[in-house]
């Protein structure tokens, strides 16, 4: 099973390569693979990390990447660097105006801004409680804390964060995971490389997805960001919706469950 594990990965790599997709660098851009190695060796996250960590989880929400990451330092200003102090004391409409005007928005964003003030008491909270969001996040998998964060009857609950959201900002502060999002859940599926079962719920995703890189021995964060470019519109665009089979390694090494329109693989 590693074996085959462990070729999947690398057809990924060089079907990329192969298709002038420097997906080194777009992944050392998204600033998550650092971020787990900064944990890896004993960084600690600030409340302000967690605050932006938090905030970039949610504008992902149901929309491409590419935008916001073209626009992070404008995001930056725009929420104050990210301090949590001068986000609570902030202007909702200025926030959404601002977000909106440079196209960072998504259907829940006005929702986003509008519980952004109680969602950092909730932090707040939690820092009272345990010292430190670092140290309530190394208590448990990061499965569970995300069940914690997203559980509607959860203490820790935080408003406009499901699952998978959940998922991302836990990432976003270095815990390295999956975020089961539509990319992954079709990538993976029985139609594709078929390593999750059929109806497989983002809590299941996580956990196989998760196994699938301790067998392989490699950093599930960057195996995550190295299929999620395989497929997303804003990247690759390969592995996606109506996949480019005929650009990818994986179809020629059988590795791929997909039938064409003919029925064919």
């Amino acid at each position: 099973m590693a074996t085959n594990n462990i070729k999947i990965i690398e057809l990924i790599e060089k079907t990329l390569t192969q298709n002038n997709i420097d997906y080194n660098s777009i992944i050392d851009g998204f600033g998550q693979l650092d971020a787990s190695k900064k944990r890896g060796e004993g960084h600690e996250f600030t409340l302000s990390d967690h605050v932006k960590a938090l905030l970039l989880s949610q504008l992902s929400n149901q929309r491409s990447w590419g935008g916001i990451a073209k626009n992070l330092k404008n995001l930056k200003i725009i929420f104050q660097d990210y301090n949590p102090e001068k986000l609570k004391e902030s202007d909702t409409n200025y926030l959404l105006e601002n977000i909106r005007e440079i196209k960072c928005g998504n259907r829940k964003i006005k929702y986003q801004i509008l519980n952004l003030r109680e969602n950092i008491k909730q932090f707040e909270k939690i820092v009272t409680k345990y010292g430190s969001m670092d140290n309530f996040i190394n208590l448990n998998s990061a499965e569970q804390t995300a069940e914690l964060l997203s559980n509607p009857k959860s203490e820790y609950k935080i408003k406009e964060l499901g699952f998978t959201l959940a998922m991302e900002y836990l990432r976003n502060v270095g815990v390295r995971s999956v975020k089961p999002d539509l990319h992954i859940l079709r990538i993976c599926g029985t139609d594709r490389l078929d390593l999750f079962p059929l109806k497989t719920n983002p809590l299941q995703a996580t956990q196989i997805f998760n196994e699938f890189c301790k067998d392989i021995e490699r950093n599930t964060t960057y195996v995550d960001n190295l299929v999620w470019i395989f497929g997303a519109k804003d990247y690759a665009n390969i592995c996606s919706k109506v996949p480019k089979c005929e650009l990818c390694l994986l179809r020629t090494e059988g590795l791929c469950n997909f039938k064409n329109d003919n029925g064919l693989q």
